[in-house]
C-alpha cells in the first residue's frame, strides 16, 4: 500500500500513477521522497493479464535509481496488476535508455572503457570521427556511469549532442 503522505508529497493521488511513470518517479525525487535519479527506459518483466499494459510488445517506463543501485519503481504495481505499493528491490525487469534491446535486437556496439578514456583524454583529436562519436553518444551510462556524463558533455560541446539518446542526456542532466 503506498502512505498517503507520498500521494501528499507529490500532489498526485495514486488513481493518476498509471502511466506517468516517469513524473511520478521525477516528482518523488524532487519532493525529497527519495533520494536517487529518474531514469526512463523499458520494462522488460512480465506483464500481468489484467494490466492496461498487456500485449505491449515495448513498455517504455520511468523508475529511480538510488545511491545504493537499487531501484525504487513507484508504479510496478501497473504492470503486476496488484494493488498500489512502492518496489525497492534490486535491478530485476529494468533496461535504461533501451541499451539492453538496442544492443540485442539492434546490434549496437558499444565503447569500451578505454576508447571512453581515449576520447576524454583529447575530445579535438576525435573531431573528424564521426562514426567514433556517434558510438561514444550511444554508449549507455551504464558501461561507466563515472565517465558517461563527462563524454556526453563533451560531444554535446562538439555539437553532436542529438546523437545523445534522450533518456542518456536526461541521466547527464545536459
Amino acid at each position: 500500500m503506498v502512505d498517503p503522505a507520498v500521494e501528499q508529497a507529490i500532489g498526485i493521488p495514486v488513481s493518476m500513477w498509471p502511466g506517468n511513470c516517469f513524473a511520478i518517479a521525477t516528482k518523488m525525487v524532487d519532493a525529497g521522497v527519495v533520494d536517487g535519479k529518474p531514469e526512463y527506459g523499458i520494462w522488460t518483466g512480465p506483464i500481468d493479464e489484467g494490466s492496461p499494459f498487456k500485449g505491449r510488445l515495448i513498455a517504455r517506463h520511468g523508475w529511480v535509481r538510488m545511491p545504493d543501485d537499487q531501484i525504487c519503481d513507484p508504479t510496478r504495481w501497473v504492470f503486476e496488476n496488484v494493488e498500489p505499493y512502492i518496489y525497492v528491490g534490486p535491478e530485476d525487469h529494468y533496461d535504461m535508455g533501451a541499451a539492453d534491446l538496442r544492443e540485442g535486437v539492434l546490434g549496437y556496439v558499444y565503447a569500451d572503457e578505454a576508447q571512453i578514456l581515449d576520447f576524454l583524454d583529447d575530445p579535438e583529436a576525435f573531431i573528424d570521427e564521426i562514426e567514433a562519436i556517434r558510438m561514444l553518444a550511444n554508449t549507455p551510462p551504464k558501461v561507466a556511469p563515472y565517465l558517461m556524463g563527462e563524454v556526453y558533455e563533451a560531444i554535446d560541446r562538439m555539437g553532436h549532442g542529438a546523437w545523445i539518446p534522450i533518456d542518456y542526456q536526461e541521466w547527464a542532466g545536459i
